[in-house]
């Protein structure tokens, strides 16, 4: 059994009670888990997997996927999901994190940019300020993923991962 911190970065529906987590784990980087039964009302995993959650997951590994089995909540970013441009920029981020990283590579640095961006998203109120954490995150994620900030990476995010950018 493997146990992890992660960011819930999507669920998708697999099944009728089943759902695939996408996470950002600061051990294993990106990774996909069946949450086998998440969907169910009485789930007692399902309240710790909300998107854009800060929780420990406890996982093995199955014949096809990893296969969650136990979740706790670390944080849940209140604050940002109750304001609408606070939860685009998230999903903005988010979305980037789950395009540009591959399956599974962890990356220390990857994971505590993600965390203190939505952390500072959360706890910050003012649209400017939030666009500039958000343009900062982009800048230091192209960095980080060596491709460097230069005037046109900006038109290549645009261009490619379009909605995402937050101007």
């Amino acid at each position: 059994m493997r146990r992890t911190e992660a960011i819930v970065l999507k669920k998708n529906d697999f099944s009728e009670n089943d759902q695939l987590l996408v996470l950002y784990s600061k051990d294993f980087g990106k990774i996909k888990i069946l949450g086998r039964g998440t969907k169910k009302i009485t789930s007692k995993l399902n309240p710790h997997l909300d998107i854009f959650s800060h929780t420990w997951v406890s996982f093995v590994e199955g014949e096809r996927n990893f296969i969650l089995t136990d979740s706790q909540e670390i944080r849940i970013f209140h604050s940002l999901k109750k304001n609408s441009f606070k939860i685009q920029a998230a999903f903005g981020i988010v979305h980037l994190i789950d395009r540009l990283i591959p399956e599974p590579e962890e990356d220390a640095n990857i994971w505590e940019l993600l965390q203190n961006t939505l952390r500072a998203i959360n706890e910050n109120q003012e649209f400017d300020l939030i666009k500039t954490i958000v343009n900062k995150f982009e800048a230091e994620l192209l960095n980080m993923l060596g491709y460097g900030f230069q005037d046109n990476s900006r038109d290549f995010i645009r261009d490619n991962f379009s909605g995402i950018i937050i101007e």
